[in-house]
């Protein structure tokens, strides 16, 4: 490939951005970068010459780049019980002070070092297996930062992956929400609390992933039932909505005055995992309390709407 820098100053020939040489240019600063093969450029420098008519005679001497130690896009991994999360792989690039993404480089050649906790596909998408920890490995050679050679070196970037159990269900908002479409006592109308969850685990981290059927055991005796959920599955980034047991009333004080509890447990495909949080309905004089307990306790919640009819 020949560039005539005499010729795009003089014909003021723009850039992709529109941008032209200025007309009375001697001398500067340039840069050769390959935009197609990120892990080992094909590019190499020639000689540069001007013409002389219009300037001096130069030739190029310009030191290579290449990337810093490549790394995951996640470290640790944290993927839903039966679910899937894809991962790749980035690397810094010391010329451009750039972060540039690699991952198409090392597709095909992930690993997981435990199966029967997770797998990877040939494009880094992981499947959770079974609750636990293991961790990935990929490979692929790329040009390193080491100048002036900056040679082409294998690597091989590793991380842990996390298959999630559902622990907890946090509640990050609740609503009042009047003419309710079903309540949990028997012949209530009028106002119930809508409860907004997401499934963790032990860390607080979100467990991202639909299709986990939440239950609910009302402390009646009569066992455990769907939750009250729209949908009645969990949405991908693991929410779901819910009417806690107590919060139906018709008049101000009604259905408060005794405490009652609310269990959960969250099924995923054949397996269900007992949850730690309940709800608990407070004794009220004129309104409703839902005390939502986690663990750990920071995560407790009270929410109480008084005089609402």
């Amino acid at each position: 490939m020949w560039i005539d820098v005499g010729k795009l100053i003089r014909e003021h020939v723009p850039d992709k951005n529109g941008n032209v040489l200025p007309a009375n240019l001697t001398s500067g600063p340039y840069e050769l970068r390959d935009l197609t093969n990120k892990g080992i450029g094909h590019l190499f420098e020639g000689k540069i010459v001007y013409d002389k008519t219009y300037g001096h005679v130069t030739y190029g001497c310009g030191s290579c780049c290449g990337y810093n130690a490549p790394y995951f896009w996640y470290n640790p991994l944290e993927i839903p019980p039966g679910g899937v999360a894809g991962n790749g792989v980035y690397a810094y690039d010391a010329c451009s002070s750039s972060v540039d993404d690699l991952s198409d480089l090392y597709w095909g050649t992930w690993t997981t070092a435990n199966q029967s906790i997770a797998t990877v596909d040939y494009y880094a998408y992981h499947t959770g297996v079974a609750v636990g920890a293991t961790t990935s490995a990929a490979h692929a050679s790329i040009q390193r930062n080491f100048r002036p050679t900056c040679p082409v070196d294998p690597t091989a970037p590793g991380g842990n992956d996390n298959v999630q159990k559902p622990t907890y269900f946090f509640s990050p908002s609740a609503v009042h929400v009047a003419t309710p479409p079903v309540c949990v006592q028997e012949g209530a109308t009028g106002y119930f609390l809508d409860v907004s969850y997401y499934v963790a685990d032990s860390t607080s981290a979100r467990v991202s992933q639909s299709g986990m059927a939440p239950g609910e055991n009302l402390g009646d005796g009569t066992g455990w039932h769907d939750a009250f959920a729209t949908p009645p599955t969990t949405r991908s980034d693991g929410s779901f909505d819910d009417t806690p047991n107590g919060s139906c009333y018709v008049t101000p004080g009604h259905f408060c005055a005794a405490a009652a509890s609310q269990s959960f447990r969250l099924t995923n495909g054949s397996t269900v995992f007992s949850i730690a949080t309940n709800t608990t309905r407070r004794t009220c004089t004129d309104g409703i309390s839902i005390v939502l307990q986690g663990n750990p306790t920071a995560q407790n919640k009270t929410y109480t709407f008084g005089n609402v009819q």
